[in-house]
């Protein structure tokens, strides 16, 4: 099948961060210039959903500006800025300028890795727990619907997994949630989930999603049970699309198929998107990423759920119609 443009993308658009989490060593590696504004303006218009994300992108004070470039390029995707929440003040007035730039296709993800002085053992920042409270605060008056709290679960802390659900139910907003996994190129060396005891978490969690008749949050009971399988059967559920409807582009213009496979396809500042894309080496890249079972994540796993949606909607039908018995 020929390879067609990509719909999905991770934009690192900083590796700048104010907090210090014990999963991630972004705020430890050395900092380069990163992308100017313009640069923006190169990625394909076929992109239908982005996470902008870093580091901490709101450490940028053109943010609102690179929004701006991206909707216009890529006609108003869907975005979602994944932020830790640190920055209640600065997040305001970044928000209220983005806002100007949104037709309601901006999302807002907020960090929240369990309740109180766990979630700020684990970001390294006391208060912080609060903050990201003050910031969902603030993401509503700025009048964003789509809103999430982001859990990131290992051994540390998964037994806040429910405990941070329910208080996303409590609060009126979307939950998402992955596994810490490790990536040379991103966040370094992290720590993970072994613990057996975490099965039950996440087997309530799903329980919980498939009570619900969102189609988003049945959907995210799949992908709960995807990641389930994946962290204590070794089950892969399906074909990595990472380097073929998906890419993650870091703050200095490197390209790969994800942020967890160290394998760069080029670089936008001295070739076109289309060049890299195309080119023999993201060829090479795709035939590894289809055999690859490394990690499992949401952007190489959202173009999957859509295309394969009879299949995903069999196992909600199927585990939904066995709950309610």
């Amino acid at each position: 099948m020929k390879k067609t443009m990509p719909k999905d993308a991770t934009i690192a658009i900083t590796y700048k961060c104010n907090a210090r989490c014990v999963m991630c060593n972004i705020w430890q590696k050395e900092k380069k210039p990163e992308l100017a504004l313009e640069i923006y303006k190169k990625l394909p218009s076929s992109l239908e959903e982005i996470n902008i994300t870093g580091g901490e992108p709101f450490l940028r004070s053109d943010l609102p500006e690179i929004i701006n470039v991206i909707n216009k390029t890529c006609n108003y995707p869907r975005i979602i800025i994944s932020t830790n929440g640190l920055l209640p003040d600065i997040l305001d007035k970044s928000l209220a300028k983005i806002q100007c730039y949104s037709k309601n296709n901006i999302g807002i993800g907020l960090s929240l890795d369990g309740i109180g002085g766990k979630h700020d053992k684990i970001r390294g920042i006391p208060g912080a727990y609060s903050k990201v409270l003050q910031s969902l605060d603030v993401v509503k008056k700025n009048n964003f619907k789509n809103i999430r709290l982001a859990f990131t679960m290992s051994d540390l802390n998964f037994n806040e997994l429910l405990k941070v659900y329910e208080l996303s139910r409590k609060l009126k907003v979307d939950f998402s949630w992955i596994v810490a996994q490790s990536s040379s190129h991103y966040f370094g060396i992290n720590i993970k989930l072994t613990a057996d005891n975490a099965k039950k978490n996440i087997k309530d969690l799903i329980q919980k999603q498939l009570k619900s008749w969102r189609p988003k949050t049945l959907a995210r009971a799949y992908f709960s049970n995807a990641l389930y399988e994946f962290i204590f059967k070794h089950k892969y559920p399906w074909q990595c699309q990472a380097m073929n409807s998906s890419f993650f582009l870091d703050p200095y213009g490197d390209i790969y198929p994800c942020n967890a496979l160290n394998q760069k396809a080029g670089n936008i500042l001295s070739q076109s998107f289309q060049e890299i894309w195309f080119s023999k080496e993201a060829d090479k890249i795709c035939e590894i990423t289809k055999k690859c079972q490394k990690c499992l994540m949401i952007c190489s796993a959202r173009e999957t759920i859509k295309k394969h949606w009879l299949q995903v909607g069999w196992w909600i039908l199927r585990h939904k119609r066995y709950k309610s018995q």
